[in-house]
């Protein structure tokens, strides 16, 4: 008869357990997306245009573009949000693929060259907290050199 007892109290443990994990209140903290981002305009000036280094990479001669960005205030890298995430950076195409060499070359993406760029420092929601964006580079036009 114990031992009955002891499985009817557990089972009743359990339920509460689970009513109230389920019937919770909800928060008005968001968690993951929609991302809300503040724009720091600046310049992206690429510092190399090299051999990757990683397998990700497009199979027609790719190469691994990286940049640093400079923002047009140069107060605003003391108002950073994200102070220690580094202004260095690569452009990718989708799933992180290096570029390929003629893609890099359409695009102007060689070293020394220099662009219009975002710094975007995540506000609200739960995703990347700073994303760079090149403005005046068309990456999508180089998925169909990615063969």
């Amino acid at each position: 008869m114990k031992r009955n007892n002891f499985y009817i109290f557990c089972g009743a443990i359990s339920l509460a357990f689970y009513i109230f994990a389920c019937t919770g209140t909800t928060s008005n903290t968001p968690v993951g997306g929609p991302c809300t981002y503040n724009d720091i305009p600046g310049t992206a000036t690429i510092i190399s245009n090299t051999t990757p280094t990683n397998s990700n990479s497009c199979f027609n001669n790719p190469v691994e573009v990286v940049y640093n960005f400079t923002p047009t205030d140069p107060n605003a890298v003391n108002n950073y949000r994200f102070s220690n995430w580094p202004d260095t950076s690569q452009i990718f195409l989708i799933y992180g693929l290096n570029p390929s060499s003629s893609c890099a070359a359409s695009q102007n993406l060689i070293t020394g060259s220099t662009h219009s760029a975002i710094r975007k420092e995540g506000l609200t929601g739960g995703c990347t907290p700073v994303v760079f964006e090149i403005t005046d580079v068309n990456i999508t036009q180089c998925y169909s050199t990615c063969n």
